[in-house]
């Protein structure tokens, strides 16, 4: 994961991701962006991650996740509060990846010799915006080898230009990206905003399904919940 702070700003912006291991071995990812920066963006930060924390380790899906969150924005945080988010599980023992996209631009599947491919699907408003709407959860294959890219618009907005051209970029800049997860970080950065001085916060989050080799050995704390995962990696 990379966090690159806008330039030209001295308040803390509303980018931010998460990397929540799950009880049973699953993994969840989240990137969001709030809208807004200062103190108020900072501290609804704190309350989306500690929220989202606590709904992802109660064992909810994705969209339930998510509607759990909207709910919690629209009723608890103000009707001017409205976030962006994307919030995705991996199972690792199947590859199965499922996720819900709340206004957020979507995730990037790099599979096989490179070849990326946008994770269009389960993309709804904004957290914050309706207070019921309909969000879908969509559910793909992440194969041994490939990687996801979760990102904020910092690393693909320009002003003046066309967010399309910038999501054109980041699937070119993947075409001769490292294979491993912190130097294709890296790349990104420096690729997409070479002079290292973003106009907008950059979050940036790649995980890769790592293929299992005939031998593996793994290191687990001594509590009951840690059997889930164990027995998660061993039928991988």
């Amino acid at each position: 994961a990379r966090y690159l702070p806008a330039a030209a700003e001295a308040e803390v912006g509303g980018d931010w991701y998460d990397v929540i291991p799950i009880p049973g071995g699953e993994v969840g990812l989240v990137m969001g962006d709030i809208a807004g920066k200062g103190l108020a963006a900072a501290s609804m930060v704190g309350q989306l991650r500690s929220a989202l924390r606590a709904y992802s380790l109660e064992g909810h899906s994705p969209q339930r996740v998510i509607e759990q969150l909207n709910r919690l924005v629209w009723n608890e945080m103000g009707e001017s509060q409205m976030a962006t988010l994307l919030y995705l599980v991996l199972d690792p023992a199947d590859g199965s990846v499922s996720w819900v996209n709340a206004g957020h631009l979507p995730p990037l599947l790099v599979v096989g010799d490179r070849l990326a491919q946008f994770m269009e699907g389960g993309r709804s408003v904004p957290l914050g915006v309706m207070p019921f709407p309909a969000y879908e959860e969509v559910t793909t294959q992440l194969d041994p080898g490939g990687t996801v890219v979760l990102y904020t618009d910092g690393l693909v907005e320009r002003p003046g230009d066309h967010i399309d051209n910038g999501l054109a970029r980041l699937a070119g800049a993947m075409r001769d990206a490292p294979y491993e997860p912190e130097q294709l970080c890296d790349h990104l950065l420096s690729t997409l905003v070479p002079e290292g001085a973003a106009q907008d916060d950059v979050a940036l989050l790649a995980l890769q399904n790592v293929p299992m080799a005939d031998r593996f050995s793994a290191v687990f704390p001594t509590e009951p919940h840690a059997l889930a995962s164990m027995r998660s990696l061993l039928r991988r």
